[in-house]
């Protein structure tokens, strides 16, 4: 035969000895492929004998931070599911191994791994077979991949007290939060708890805050409540907000410090001031009685006390409860369970007229009043009330004092 002879140079390319084999990339935050191991065996896992056994493997870049998990549950394979981390190298020695399960599903043979996912950090996500006497196994398999939940401020409350109260922070992260019209939802936030004690008109300030801030309150839920007061630069100058909402009793209000400008951040002040305590706002007590707890904090510069006993002049912020009697009869009315109640407490019912200031109808106790060894309230004993007539039962404090008390009311029918 005849034909022509010549040289050549044959080269002979070495695998990658960094790359995966069956390497595919999930480009969505979270999703569910199907797929058949075949080939062979080029990587060992460290819960289950797996060397002989052909696998897949997948990139899957974290879309947030958090806990990420992973599972072939409901596969036909025998599955060992690992998830190493940056390149992924055919040597167990020469990857980081973060997780690894063999047979972590509630029924069949599926795995399922948890591991702490960074957000931008590449996984590699390998699905093997399991050896069965040194024996390699390749079939199909299910693999599901569950992204972290975003991170939301709503998980990292800080509560306001009852009586309210102020907080010196930062705002962080980048706009989990926004509020109704879409402000504040690319510039980090805090957000704030409050449970009321009082009924009324509250005010909620950032003024002289260095942050030119939002804020914004959702009522009943942080996530999900109704957004029932929203301002931006309330202040008289700064780029502070201030706004005022009527609050419920018991109702939690969360509080959002947002940054007016997408993706500020920096530092902030806030200011939670209860209700006013006056006539203007009575509580609502049933005509049979019952308990209540409420709160007295200190009246400020321009407030010398709305409600005066006859011989006493009172300067806290009181408390006013409306009662209107279910029947006539002899009435006990008392503080004298409030734990650590100061001296300077003071209880009287006031006929038909929050107002009368005179105090000439009053019924008034000074505390210790009228109460067991070691309890410093006040009790009105056998008060003669009527059914269908008003009430006004006045909590006071006699001098600039902030507590919380225990109101009982009961009647006996004569």
């Amino acid at each position: 035969m005849g034909g022509t002879v010549s040289n050549f140079l044959l080269e002979v390319t070495q695998p990658d000895p960094g790359a995966c084999p069956n390497t595919q990339t999930i480009t969505a935050p979270g999703a569910t492929v199907q797929g058949v191991t075949q080939g062979i065996g080029t990587m060992g896992a460290s819960c289950a004998p797996t060397s002989a056994s052909p696998e897949a493997t997948y990139r899957w870049t974290a879309p947030t931070s958090g806990l990420a998990v992973a599972s072939t549950c409901g596969s036909g394979l025998d599955t060992v599911l690992f998830v190493t981390e940056g390149d992924c190298l055919t040597s167990a020695s020469q990857y980081a191994e973060l997780a690894c399960n063999d047979n972590g599903c509630a029924t069949g043979n599926g795995s399922r791994v948890q591991f702490y996912a960074k957000q931008g950090q590449t996984y590699n996500i390998v699905v093997d077979g399991k050896d069965v006497g040194g024996v390699s196994t390749a079939g199909s398999y299910l693999l599901t991949v569950a992204p972290p939940p975003p991170e939301t401020s709503c998980g990292q409350v800080t509560a306001i007290p009852a009586l309210g109260g102020s907080d010196s922070s930062v705002t962080s992260g980048l706009g989990s939060e926004a509020a109704a019209s879409g402000a504040g939802g690319l510039s980090g936030e805090r957000v704030y708890s409050w449970v009321p004690l009082s009924a009324g008109a509250a005010t909620i300030s950032t003024c002289g805050s260095t942050l030119d801030t939002l804020l914004y309150v959702r009522q009943g839920n942080c996530a999900s409540g109704t957004q029932v007061a929203f301002n931006d630069n309330g202040c008289p100058s700064g780029g502070g907000s201030s706004l005022t909402l009527s609050v419920e009793v018991g109702t939690p209000y969360y509080i959002v410090v947002d940054g007016a400008t997408p993706g500020a951040t920096g530092a902030f002040s806030l200011t939670v001031t209860p209700p006013p305590h006056s006539c203007n706002y009575p509580l609502a007590i049933d005509p049979w009685g019952g308990t209540y707890t409420g709160a007295i904090v200190p009246a400020d510069a321009n407030d010398t006390g709305s409600v005066t006993c006859s011989y006493y002049q009172q300067v806290g912020k009181e408390v006013v409860y409306k009662w209107t009697p279910a029947t006539s009869g002899s009435a006990n009315i008392s503080t004298c369970q409030t734990n650590a109640m100061p001296t300077s407490m003071a209880l009287f019912v006031r006929p038909d007229n929050c107002y009368d200031n005179v105090g000439q109808n009053d019924d008034c106790r000074l505390a210790p009043y009228g109460c067991g060894p070691g309890q410093n309230g006040a009790r009105l004993a056998n008060k003669q009330v009527e059914a269908g007539h008003t009430y006004f039962i006045i909590v006071d404090s006699t001098e600039l004092a902030s507590f919380e008390y225990t109101l009982e009311v009961s009647i006996a029918a004569p």
